[in-house]
């Protein structure tokens, strides 16, 4: 995360970090790691996403175990270009109906 901006009473309120995929959790953990150290307890932290990884999983339910994880479905893995296998291809490009080609639209 490069920078944020939260309400001041943050720690009070139920949060709801959403996201379209969840591949390796390493953008969860860390926008979870922002809300604790604002003061948000991590049991009214949820994090929602669509499709998810069983790593990606994983990986937020090891580092916080008491953070709510709500997903359509968890696919088993993760190919070597960070794809959800088997998944639905790029979510972002199916959603937009657009293509990546060589970092720019098709």
């Amino acid at each position: 995360m490069q920078s944020y901006s939260l309400p001041p009473n943050i720690r009070e309120c139920n949060v709801i970090l959403v996201d379209s995929e969840c591949v390796t959790g390493v953008s969860a953990c860390q926008a979870i790691e922002v809300l604790r150290s604002e003061g948000v307890a991590e049991d009214v932290i949820y994090f929602v996403c669509v499709i998810a990884s069983a790593k990606g999983v994983q990986a937020i339910a090891s580092a916080f175990p008491n953070t709510h994880i709500v997903t359509a479905t968890v696919d088993p893995n993760v190919d070597n270009h960070h794809n959800i296998v088997p998944g639905c291809g790029r979510f972002l490009d199916r959603y937009y109906d657009s293509e990546v080609v060589f970092g720019r639209l098709a």
